[in-house]
């Protein structure tokens, strides 16, 4: 089976939809077992569910404060254009996170999604904050 764009999207949906209303299961369900995440607010390298879980809902042991806890209002992918390749996808792009406040954090990502038992995963992601045009 291979994955399609309507997949993709679903995912990105999916996950923006899981970090507004901060579902820690739900997201966390989009990531394969053996993802691997470079987050937007941190340098650490996370390679399992538990520091991946760690960064979204915070430690103090790892020194993150918690993306969820942000309570972005929304997140919206601008500009996406998967590269389909069999059980694989690789999206990189820009989103946008409105703050509560309305303030918009842009940031820059890679996702690279895998087909398990039919399902998109999120195999990598790697995201930092956008460096401004000038």
């Amino acid at each position: 089976m291979n994955i399609s764009v309507d997949q993709v999207r679903v995912a990105q949906s999916t996950w923006a939809e899981a970090v507004t209303a901060q579902e820690l299961d739900k997201l966390l369900a989009l990531y394969s077992k053996s993802a691997v995440l470079k987050p937007t607010l941190s340098s650490r390298i996370r390679r399992s569910t538990a520091t991946i879980q760690e960064y979204f809902v915070g430690s103090a042991e790892s020194g993150d404060t918690g993306f969820l806890k942000n309570g972005f209002t929304s997140v919206k992918f601008t500009e996406s254009e998967p590269l389909l390749k069999g059980e694989f996808a690789i999206d990189t792009g820009k989103y946008e996170f409105t703050k509560p406040d309305g303030g918009v954090v842009k940031a820059d990502f890679t996702f690279c999604y895998t087909l398990e038992s039919g399902d998109v995963r999120i195999q990598t992601q790697h995201s930092s904050l956008m460096i401004e045009e000038s």
